[in-house]
C-alpha cells in the first residue's frame, strides 16, 4: 500500500542531467555492481563531475524505488499487525 508519495521514477529530472540520470538508473536495473558505479567515479575528471553526481543519484533513485518496492510487498505479506 502506498502512502501517496511518488517513486522517483515517476518524478521530473532536470532536462540537462536526463541523460546521465536515466543512464545511472538503467545501470542499477541491468544489475551493474556498486563496485563498477565507485570506479566510475575514481576515474572520472572534475570536468565530468556534475554528470558523475547525477548518474549516482538515478542509481542510488532506482535502488531506493526498488528497496521502497520490496518493503511494500513485505508488508502486505505480513498482514495486519496483531493479527
Amino acid at each position: 500500500m502506498s502512502d501517496g508519495t511518488p517513486f522517483a521514477d515517476e518524478q521530473p529530472e532536470p532536462d540537462a542531467a536526463r541523460s546521465d540520470y536515466h543512464e545511472g538508473r538503467q545501470a542499477f536495473l541491468a544489475g551493474v555492481p556498486v563496485g563498477t558505479v565507485i570506479a566510475r567515479l575514481q576515474c572520472e575528471s572534475l570536468d565530468t563531475a556534475d554528470a558523475d553526481l547525477d548518474y549516482v543519484c538515478g542509481f542510488a533513485d532506482a535502488a531506493l524505488d526498488a528497496l521502497r518496492r520490496a518493503s511494500g510487498v513485505a508488508c502486505n505479506l505480513s498482514g495486519p499487525i496483531g493479527a
